[in-house]
């Protein structure tokens, strides 16, 4: 039996544990990508409903009131919708966050539905416009989304999907009492309009 060159035995070892590091290394990889797919699963279904209905909810606010800032001439309007493209992008933004460390994809657009009421809002100009923008995206989405994350408070159980819709929902009550508000005063001043 020959016997085998010291280098050539040395090269074999290093090769021989270079494979064994690579095989122990693989599982730790799929452990990962294992843990990740659990802290999606771990995520309830109606958390993950909630996540994705407050993601479309947010980027139609946004959208919305980029389009109020572009097309109105009232300052009050102007006031408002800047407020909301403030607001609802930073929660858009914490939301992604949350969504993301959980393995959630989350929309990146509006609803059919909201993008619906934005065609209809872009046809209209002047009061007709601001009195669309106010009614339909200040006032009534503004309810229905504050119902939602009511809802999610009450019944979510994510700790950290129901803490963001806890610190979320003053803001979102806020915006309503703000857009009823400039409600009122786009209706007073039609009245007085067409007193004169």
């Amino acid at each position: 039996m020959k016997k085998l060159h010291p280098l050539l035995v040395a090269s074999l070892l290093a090769v021989g544990l270079s494979t064994g590091a690579q095989a122990q290394s693989t599982p730790t990889r799929s452990a990962s990508q294992a843990a990740t797919a659990n802290a999606r699963d771990a995520v309830p279904e109606a958390d993950r409903d909630f996540m994705k209905k407050a993601a479309e909810a947010g980027h139609a606010e946004v959208q919305a009131a980029r389009l109020a800032l572009s097309k109105t001439s009232n300052a009050q309007v102007k006031k408002f919708a800047q407020m909301l493209v403030d607001d609802h992008t930073k929660a858009n933004a914490q939301l992604e966050q949350i969504a993301s460390a959980k393995g959630v994809k989350l929309p990146t657009e509006p609803s059919l539905m909201h993008k619906s009421k934005l065609q209809l809002m872009k046809m209209a100009d002047g009061k007709d416009f601001d009195e669309r923008f106010t009614e339909d995206m200040g006032v009534d989405a503004h309810r229905e989304t504050i119902e939602m994350f009511r809802e999610e408070i009450a019944n979510g159980r994510d700790p950290q999907v129901k803490a963001f819709a806890q610190q979320a929902l003053p803001k979102l009550e806020r915006h309503l009492e703000m857009a009823q508000q400039l409600r009122t005063q786009l209706e007073r001043r039609e009245s007085e309009g067409a007193k004169r």
